[in-house]
């Protein structure tokens, strides 16, 4: 009947908004990209970078205006970075962010490593 096609047609439209909704969210900024895709491909070295990257990003915008927030950036990002550095320690990218990240605790003697090792 008419009436169970429309049913069916506003359950459909309803379940691809929502879908959609929830897409936009994710590809709203990077920290929500990478996140979601740090914890849907937890062994994915690229991603974890890139998602710690978007928390060392957070952390220098923080520097001057909340330093303990920065600082807590900085050590997720750290955390993060570690994490993948276990999965694919001669990325050298990531040894590079890594480096960079160590500058900006203000870590420069391990900064040099890893810009050494990259």
């Amino acid at each position: 009947s008419f009436a169970a096609f429309g049913l069916v047609a506003l359950l459909f439209l309803s379940a691809h908004a929502y879908g959609a909704h929830t897409r936009c969210h994710v590809w709203s900024s990077g920290y929500n990209l990478w996140g979601d895709c740090a914890v849907k491909c937890p062994d994915n070295p690229r991603g974890l970078m890139n998602f710690g990257l978007q928390l060392v990003e957070m952390g220098r915008n923080e520097v001057n205006k909340n330093k303990p927030v920065a600082d807590s950036l900085f050590n997720e990002a750290d955390s993060i970075f570690t994490k993948a550095e276990k999965i694919w320690d001669t990325y050298v990218y990531l040894a590079i962010n890594f480096g960079v990240l160590r500058e900006w605790q203000g870590r420069y003697d391990d900064a040099d490593v890893y810009f050494k090792k990259s």
